[in-house]
């Protein structure tokens, strides 16, 4: 079947790739795992036999007959998956292996990221330019609000690089997969996170302006730069985890 450019399929062919991925995930008998996207089941067949439980969520109908009969054994979801309610599932610990389809990576990281304790490990191929804003340090121009978020609750690591090669039709990236590990308990707490969120992405949203700027911008009592050893004179996309973290929050909560 060939791939269709509405539902971003690019169909991973490298049977070693697939190979590390499910390595990786560290499934056996008994454990839980949803993956996004099946495809032709290159991922699918090695995931089920580990002997784990395998959810696949699938948008593309015309898949669902080749994957049915492929896998009896696969709990097939035929649906959108950014709007897949994934409370169905069950509670946790359900593992999250996938080679996400690019085009809808950040709703599904978002997502997921909401559902996390629900997720605590996850090995995904994304967007080598998704991974290097996942994985960035400080004054780097990757550094922001996903690097933030997603460092602070994850342990994230590199598995592998992958070309265009991998991939049937190659696409016009180079991609990634990594491996997060959720903290039992994260780096820094962020108090009200979805307005903690809210505040993070307007900070970041000129990155290139003094903090002072910024302050005002957001209507923020410029007290709470001298409350964090800041001159107002800095720019926040140089501020390390453990600094940007309890700003924010301050900055939230000082309104």
């Amino acid at each position: 079947m060939r791939a269709k450019k509405s539902f971003g399929q690019h169909f991973l062919v490298n049977a070693g790739a697939a190979d590390g991925i499910v390595g990786a995930a560290g499934v056996g008998a008994g454990d839980r795992v949803v993956e996004i996207g099946p495809g032709h089941g290159v991922l699918t067949e090695r995931l089920l036999r580990t002997g784990a439980e395998v959810t696949a969520i699938e948008a593309d109908a015309d898949l669902e007959t080749v994957l049915r009969s492929r896998y009896p054994q696969l709990d097939l979801r035929m649906a959108d998956a950014t709007r897949f309610d994934l409370a169905s599932l069950g509670e946790g610990p359900i593992t999250f292996v996938s080679n996400l389809p690019y085009n809808v990576s950040k709703p599904l990281l978002t997502k997921f990221y909401h559902e996390r304790r629900r997720f605590p490990r996850w090995v995904l191929m994304l967007q080598r330019e998704v991974a290097d804003r996942l994985l960035a340090k400080p004054s780097t121009k990757d550094w922001g609000p996903l690097s933030i978020l997603f460092q602070n609750a994850f342990a994230i690591k590199r598995v592998m690089e992958l070309s265009p090669g991998s991939f049937r039709p190659p696409p016009k990236v180079h991609s990634t997969v990594l491996q997060f590990d959720l903290r039992e308990q994260a780096l820094h707490d962020l108090g009200d996170a979805d307005k903690f969120a809210r505040m993070l992405f307007d900070v970041f949203q000129e990155r290139r302006k003094t903090i002072a700027n910024r302050f005002k911008a957001l209507n923020v009592p410029p007290e709470v730069l001298t409350n964090h050893g800041l001159t107002g004179k800095e720019r926040v996309e140089i501020l390390p985890l453990e600094r940007v973290v309890p700003l924010v929050r301050e900055m939230v909560e000082s309104r």
